[in-house]
């Protein structure tokens, strides 16, 4: 538990990731403003997936504080809206995470030309400063073999280098060693 003059308790989880606590207690005594979505944009520098959130106020009693959890690495419910049915931007993944077929919106948003991307692995697309891409990649796989389907939001910046959140939803596409990626960029702060 990290506690700071704004009398905000970070929990994070993994709990055992000390580089991720430390990295995490950092940015949270450098912010101005008591703001869990600052926080999780800080954090997505350096980890793309990961998630802060304010304890709820159903699980909070009458002596606590404020309570944020950070999750380095966090998967969430697909919204009611189902974006992802008629999106553009898809792709078929194998069971072994490399695109086998992808439209040309995929492959815009991900700015790698199309022949450029069939064949390689998903976690070819990662941030290379991100000391957890490659092991985020492979949890997130997981809960993907788990439950059919894995939904959320990650720091996925443009070529040049400006920042962007991307929106994704993988789930299993009729097969058990094929699965439909859908992406799409979204234009304000994450909201999962």
């Amino acid at each position: 538990m990290i506690t700071t003059p704004s009398r905000v308790d970070l929990r994070t989880f993994p709990s055992d990731d000390g580089t991720f606590r430390r990295f995490a207690a950092a940015q949270l005594a450098g912010l101005d403003v008591s703001d869990p979505e600052r926080l999780q944009s800080l954090l997505r520098m350096r980890y793309p997936l990961a998630v802060v959130r304010e304890r709820s106020e159903l699980a909070r009693l009458p002596y606590d504080g404020i309570v944020w959890y950070a999750f380095r690495r966090a998967a969430v419910d697909a919204p009611s809206e189902r974006w992802w049915t008629d999106s553009p931007s898809w792709a078929h993944v194998d069971s072994e995470r490399v695109f086998v077929d992808a439209s040309e919106g995929f492959a815009t948003v991900v700015e790698v030309p199309l022949a450029v991307l069939i064949g390689r692995r998903i976690e070819d697309l990662a941030n290379a400063s991100d000391p957890t891409a490659i092991e985020d990649v492979a949890e997130l796989w997981i809960d993907l073999l788990a439950n059919g389907q894995v939904h959320g939001t990650l720091r996925f910046n443009r070529l040049d280098g400006s920042p962007r959140e991307i929106e994704y939803h993988v789930e299993r596409d009729g097969s058990p060693d094929r699965y439909r990626a859908t992406i799409r960029e979204r234009s304000g702060p994450s909201s999962e």
